[in-house]
């Protein structure tokens, strides 16, 4: 997925999600490893596992944590598919007050499927709580600094 600011033709990052099955394992336990815009998954197997659980914000990650247990083959494509507006607005958001208690059934969630450990769960709650306390600015360093990667050598997308 490639963040922009003002103009879609600059792009400032990608998100690169991790490609392999493994690589996808390990960051389900600590970040949603799919750039959810971009997701496709057979509604079947989606409907089995209880579909979106009506979890504000984070309904996606708790979904392909729900899949992944139930043994899901889950795989990422390199090729950056959508672009997302990466303003102060986006990374606002993530700070919403709403988000904690989101956080907490999603970590309880994440650990009684097996993709966490208790201390493992003890853990993302304060650290991805800790990230949300900071300034939005704060927010977008942070979140840029783990999960987004310099943009191509132009400035623009593979596709222009």
């Amino acid at each position: 997925m490639g963040e922009f600011e003002g103009d879609p033709s600059r792009i400032i990052g990608v998100r690169r999600p991790p490609l392999s099955p493994e690589g996808i394992a390990r960051r389900m336990r600590w970040n949603n490893p799919f750039n959810h815009p971009t997701s496709l998954y057979r509604r079947d197997l989606a409907l089995e596992v209880g579909n979106y659980a009506g979890l504000r914000y984070m309904q996606d990650y708790e979904l392909f944590g729900r899949m992944a247990a139930a043994g899901a083959r889950m795989e990422n494509l390199e090729e950056v598919l959508v672009l997302f507006r990466a303003d102060e607005g986006a990374y606002r958001r993530r700070r919403a007050r709403a988000i904690h208690a989101c956080e907490r059934t999603l970590q309880m969630s994440l650990r009684d499927h097996g993709i966490v450990s208790t201390p493992m769960m003890y853990r993302n709650l304060v650290l991805r709580s800790g990230v949300r306390l900071l300034p939005a600015a704060g927010v977008r360093a942070v979140l840029r600094r783990l999960l987004v990667t310099a943009p191509p050598e132009d400035g623009r997308s593979r596709d222009s």
